[in-house]
């Protein structure tokens, strides 16, 4: 079973069942990366480039 599950999550990983998630809304003024965000910005988090990031693979 630990192999299935394994299995499972890799092909979710690779093909998310949903590409992008819900938009999120800033509740405060943040700095990231460089880049700075007003309070409530709407941002979209892609989960199908995430799981492509070579940085983000463990």
């Amino acid at each position: 079973m630990h192999y299935l599950k394994a299995v499972i999550k890799e092909a979710l990983r690779l093909y998310p069942s949903v590409p992008s998630l819900i938009p999120r809304i800033s509740s405060q003024d943040v700095k990231t990366n460089g880049y700075h965000i007003k309070a409530n910005t709407q941002g979209i988090v892609n989960v199908w480039n995430i799981g492509r990031e070579p940085k983000s693979i463990v």
